[in-house]
């Protein structure tokens, strides 16, 4: 008697599903008809000049935060050293 083990048994494949506003969403992205915050062909959120202002704003806060940590703790000494 022969014995089958689970690679041996062939599954069904499975049966296409065709839905619509998936077909188009992927079909337009294929194609390059993308929309949203870059936008594809008219500026977007991400087209305007002040597109990088709030990487400089935090970057400028945390300098301004780390300065104001080493003004605080300078008089304190580790341990170490005490």
């Amino acid at each position: 008697m022969r014995r089958q083990n689970a690679c041996s048994e062939q599954a069904a494949p499975p049966t296409p599903d065709p839905s619509p506003p998936l077909a188009e969403f992927t079909l337009g992205l294929a194609e390059g008809k993308t929309r949203g915050l870059a936008g594809g062909g008219e500026r977007g959120l991400l087209g305007t000049p002040y597109a990088g202002l709030p990487l400089v704003i935090c970057g400028v806060l945390k300098v301004a935060y780390d300065a104001a940590l080493l003004l605080s703790f300078r008089h304190i000494k580790p341990p170490e050293e005490a």
